[in-house]
């Protein structure tokens, strides 16, 4: 694959494996120095790029119809949200009709705490899946919902729930 590379590593084998090495060893510190929602991206099954993850999941400042339609493009039809490890959330924007059951699937080895800005804190054991009714639960009809999650801090929003009528 590398024919120059062949004369060196005769002379020199433990200069490839450390050169191997160190590339092994930056690719996992460009993982670990990717925030939570860059890692998210990186995971989550529908493709969202960087800058339109950090719109999702902060709240709008200016202009609530250009969020409102940000939120609308990305929202994925499901019942579920999957946390993984580090609070990864899968889909980054669930849809999900009002007086539904929102079911949050912790499939990470360690519990972990769903926030939403409204105060309601729900704990999800490590391997369980916890049921909440959009409606009695958050007594709240339809709208835009950012949550967040105990791994990266209670000041980043990992995920959006869009409720529809």
């Amino acid at each position: 694959m590398f024919p120059h590379l062949l004369p060196l590593s005769e002379r020199h084998p433990r200069f490839l494996i450390l050169i191997g090495f160190a590339v092994f060893i930056s690719a996992m510190n460009l993982w670990m120095m990717m925030t939570p929602v860059q890692r998210a991206i990186v995971s989550d099954v529908t493709t969202i790029n960087a800058a339109d993850a950090q719109t999702l999941l902060i709240p709008p400042t200016t202009d609530a119809a250009v969020y409102e339609q940000k939120v609308q493009q990305y929202a994925v039809q499901s019942d579920t949200i999957t946390v993984s490890e580090h609070c990864v959330m899968n889909p980054l924007v669930v849809k999900l009709p009002q007086n539904s059951v929102l079911k949050i699937d912790n499939r990470d080895t360690t519990t972990h705490t769903v926030a939403f800005e409204d105060q309601n804190f729900f704990n999800v054991e490590a391997g369980q899946t916890r049921e909440l009714n959009i409606t009695e639960t958050f007594g709240k009809g339809a709208g835009i919902y950012r949550y967040k999650c105990n791994d990266i801090s209670l000041e980043d929003n990992v995920g959006v729930m869009y409720v529809t009528e």
